[in-house]
């Protein structure tokens, strides 16, 4: 199955891990209403998003809020219950319609890679605005090296209303993040291509993906706010 949605920060690829399943149950779509948070990716626990590919040949996604995690003194939410070292660890805060990433430190096989923050989305500019954030994770142990990370994002002209999959959306921004990766280890660069469609007091309701080249898209099919 391909695990390729939210760009995450890994030693091996820059990720969202997500749980792909055939099973959906459109039922519980996005009758369910805004959220009244009215944030862009509205964060609680047990808020979900289940996406259906455009290619019919790519597997369906379920992200779902399943854990939180304090680190300095703010709450993150996870995709992935794993804890403690378990899984990538990777969580996500909101500030100000600004959305850090924050990867844990992790222990593997005698390897330990630093953790850090990032932002990943920022919806505080005017169309266009380029902005950019960098992190450096450094490895120890076995080997020594680092992951270097450089975003750059921006917001794209769009029109406020959109239709997916049948259904109207209004209040949506489009969000284009480019994420640079450099691993020191084996002199590899990664570039990912991430944008994103987001529906105020909903959240993400279609995506696109490029990654070496190719290309996967998304799109909304149920949801849920808690």
């Amino acid at each position: 199955m391909k695990k390729k949605l939210f760009a995450l920060l890994s030693i091996s690829v820059l990720f969202f891990t997500t749980s792909c399943t055939s099973d959906d149950d459109s039922s519980e779509g996005p009758i369910g209403g805004i959220h009244p948070s009215g944030s862009y990716w509205p964060l609680a626990l047990g808020n979900y998003w289940d996406f259906e590919p455009v290619n019919p040949a790519d597997d369906d996604v379920d992200l779902e809020v399943q854990a939180t995690e304090t680190h300095n003194n703010q709450t993150y939410y996870s995709f992935d219950a794993a804890s403690n070292n378990i899984g990538v660890g990777l969580l996500v805060r909101e500030l100000n319609d600004v959305f850090i990433m924050y990867q844990r430190p992790m222990m593997q096989q005698g390897v330990t890679t630093s953790g850090g923050e990032i932002d990943f989305i920022n919806l505080t500019n005017q169309p266009n605005v380029v902005w950019t954030d960098v992190l450096t994770m450094q490895i120890t142990g076995a080997f020594n090296g680092n992951l270097n990370f450089n975003h750059e994002g921006k917001i794209l002209p769009n029109e406020t209303t959109m239709v997916v999959r049948g259904r109207t959306y209004q209040n949506v921004v489009k969000h284009q993040t480019t994420q640079t990766i450099f691993n020191s280890l084996s002199n590899v660069t990664q570039v990912v291509t991430s944008i994103y469609w987001l529906a105020k007091g909903i959240g993400p309701i279609k995506q696109e993906f490029v990654i070496d080249g190719e290309t996967t898209v998304y799109e909304l099919e149920s949801y849920g706010l808690y």
